[in-house]
């Protein structure tokens, strides 16, 4: 065989090498589709080469569009992981890492990944797994009107001022009976006055009188009774 084949035969197989075994990394290949996004297509491009900085600072750029879908996204979050954790950067990494998955659980690249990032994923995936399901929290927002109600006196109460108004009106009665009979039994003893007129005078005075001390007892025991109701029902 002529030596010029043998050279090209040995160019193509070097370049034929995967970047994981270039590197001296195991061939961890996340199987799946690659974004059809020319930014993150370059930025993947950039990783494969090596050029690792300059795919972070791509991606960077291209997690600033707010237009791309959650799965790029995460497809962009998890480059940007993978670029960190190979420039020795594996706490930032891995929190890199999370908010993929948080993304989207099921994420994948197809690139090649060194074992120990691969572990490193492999972790915060399982975190991210391990979070119990969001609970959507509904808040009573019922408005409740409050009602001021306005109160008058009570029957018991009403009642109680009545009986005591009728009771003070007996008691005056009483008074004004009882005057009229004492007026009347003075003016049957007057001597001007026939023996009939006193027998008259008398018996109205008697009658007056007996009013008067019924009208009296009667006054008073519903005054008693009326405040009775009064203070019951305060």
């Amino acid at each position: 065989m002529p030596w010029r084949h043998l050279v090209v035969m040995v160019v193509v197989v070097a370049t034929a090498v995967p970047a994981s075994a270039a590197d001296g990394t195991a061939d961890g290949v996340v199987n799946g589709q690659a974004s059809n996004d020319p930014r993150l297509v370059q930025a993947i491009a950039d990783y494969r080469a090596l050029k690792l900085e300059r795919a972070m600072t791509a991606v960077d750029t291209f997690l600033f569009d707010g237009s791309i879908s959650s799965t790029e996204r995460a497809q962009a979050l998890l480059l940007h992981g993978l670029c960190s954790a190979q420039l020795g950067e594996p706490v930032a990494a891995r929190t890199t890492f999370v908010q993929a998955y948080a993304q989207d659980p099921d994420v994948v690249l197809a690139v090649p990944i060194p074992k120990k990032v691969q572990s490193l994923m492999d972790s915060a995936r399982a975190e991210v797994l391990a979070r119990p399901p969001a609970t959507t929290t509904t808040t009573d927002t019922t408005t409740t009107n409050a009602t001021t109600t306005t109160t008058g006196p009570s029957p018991t109460f009403i009642s109680g001022a009545i009986v005591v108004g009728v009771g003070g009106a007996a008691l005056i009665g009483a008074g004004v009976a009882g005057v009229i009979g004492a007026s009347l039994a003075s003016s049957s003893d007057d001597p001007a006055a026939t023996q009939r007129e006193a027998v008259e005078r008398a018996d109205a005075a008697n009658t007056a009188l007996v009013v008067a001390a019924i009208s009296g007892v009667a006054g008073a025991a519903a005054v008693a009774v009326g405040v009775g109701l009064v203070s019951f029902a305060e």
